[in-house]
């Protein structure tokens, strides 16, 4: 950990001393090898721009969706109940001695099933075998490289700042817009999930994800 911090703090120091000049291009540096420089190859990397703004691209780490099968409790069965893809229920077949289901299962004819449930008012897609939320996104928008903070345009999708009151100019990362005079940056967008430590975010779906819960027998 205090390796950890001694990067960090190296490497802030490099960004903030060659950022004070041009913000056309920011570099940032890690001392890697703890010989008290950055200096050596790979230490050294330029910045690259994002929405939430520069970051520095040493020891970045790509992120990777990962997804889980939807499981059946087994709930005491003799046989743990299974999901079907193909009617997206729970089932444990019938006990041979009568055909009886416990509640809230019911026979189907050959087997006790019943709809699987969704944690916190999430819906099952019934195409992926998931329980799905609608993300939620948070709108906010970046000072400019002199301190001065943007506000929220709804309407547009945009922050914006009042030009100079002397010469239209507007500090970076806000430009100039003639046709509304004044100065605007793209809006930020965090996204986030809805009892997040359960769905998990799904970026090629826009979609928040969850398992399905197959009811306990007897509720």
């Amino acid at each position: 950990m205090k390796k950890l911090l001694t990067h960090l703090i190296i490497g802030l120091a490099f960004v903030s001393i060659l950022s004070s000049g041009s913000h056309a291009e920011i570099m940032c540096g890690i001392d890697l090898n703890d010989d008290g420089a950055f200096d050596d190859p790979g230490e050294t990397a330029t910045c690259m721009a994002t929405p939430e703004g520069d970051l520095c691209l040493i020891d970045a780490t790509d992120c990777t969706e990962t997804y889980s099968a939807a499981t059946c409790p087994p709930y005491g069965f003799s046989s743990p109940p299974t999901l079907n893809p193909s009617t997206d229920k729970c089932e444990v077949p019938a006990e041979v001695v009568d055909n009886t289901c416990t509640s809230p299962y019911t026979y189907d004819g050959s087997t006790c099933v019943n709809p699987p449930a969704c944690y916190g008012g999430g819906s099952l897609n019934a195409t992926n075998d998931t329980c799905e939320l609608p993300p939620i996104y948070t709108y906010s928008c970046s000072d400019d490289i002199v301190g001065n903070p943007g506000t929220h345009d709804a309407g547009s999708g945009v922050c914006w700042i009042p030009p100079s009151a002397f010469v239209p100019a507007c500090n970076s990362p806000y430009v100039y817009v003639p046709s509304r005079l004044r100065c605007e940056a793209p809006e930020r967008v965090d996204i986030s999930c809805p009892n997040s430590y359960r769905y998990t975010y799904n970026a090629g779906l826009d979609i928040c994800e969850d398992v399905p819960i197959c009811t306990a027998p007897g509720t």
